[in-house]
């Protein structure tokens, strides 16, 4: 197994490497959330009386508006859609396991933390006004 590095060479990794080193695995977790989790985008632009989005992010049509902009909200709704879909799914779920006697499985295990996870965006967009 190998590993790319940022100045794009590649060199072989072991997982006992990462787990015996705390420094290393801070600066692997520095660079993953400065290249990859890094911060979004931004269309809309903040002034004293609310948010707005640059005429070039929005195009006007006769049934409505598209462009950048709108495709972006459109991912967002999509998104949070998934998000209910899979915590309703992940309920059911856990509550058939419930039923059959199996809440010390892994499965069931994994499910719950799903649910926890699922809750805790939930409750962050709902803070944030998105609901």
């Amino acid at each position: 197994m190998g590993i790319f590095f940022i100045n794009g060479t590649k060199g072989p990794i072991k997982q006992s490497n990462i787990s015996r080193d705390p420094k290393l695995r801070m600066k692997i977790a520095k660079i993953l959330i400065r290249y990859i989790g890094g911060a979004m985008d931004r269309l809309t632009k903040k002034t004293d009386s609310g948010y707005y989005v640059s005429a070039d992010d929005v195009e006007s049509h006769r049934n409505g508006y598209s462009g950048e902009a709108v495709a972006k909200l459109a991912k967002f709704e999509n998104f949070y859609d998934e998000l209910l879909k899979n915590q309703e799914k992940t309920e059911l779920e856990m509550e058939e396991l419930r039923s059959q006697g199996k809440t010390n499985t892994v499965k069931f295990k994994q499910l719950f933390a799903n649910k926890l996870n699922n809750s805790q965006i939930l409750t962050t967009l709902k803070y944030c006004g998105l609901q």
